[in-house]
């Protein structure tokens, strides 16, 4: 449940800090949105793969924690 919850959490907090440093530099507040995805949500995302291949001793790939890589059969 944490991993579903803290990113968002994440994002809002950062959102809410940049928020109004975007607007002030002229931009729409939805940059602060791409700001946090970018500076919270995909460091996040990496870094945990990143935990659970080191902690599977995997040799670092994400592709060997994630599971599911094969391309889905066209119909």
């Amino acid at each position: 449940m944490a991993l579903h919850l803290l990113p968002g959490a994440l994002i809002t907090a950062l959102y809410a800090l940049l928020a109004p440093v975007v607007r002030s530099f002229g931009f729409p507040s939805l940059m602060g949105i791409f700001l946090a995805i970018l500076l919270v949500l995909i460091p996040f995302e990496l870094g945990y793969l990143q935990y659970r291949s080191r902690r599977q001793n995997s040799d670092l790939s994400p592709r060997n924690v994630v599971l599911y890589h094969e391309r889905t059969p066209r119909a």
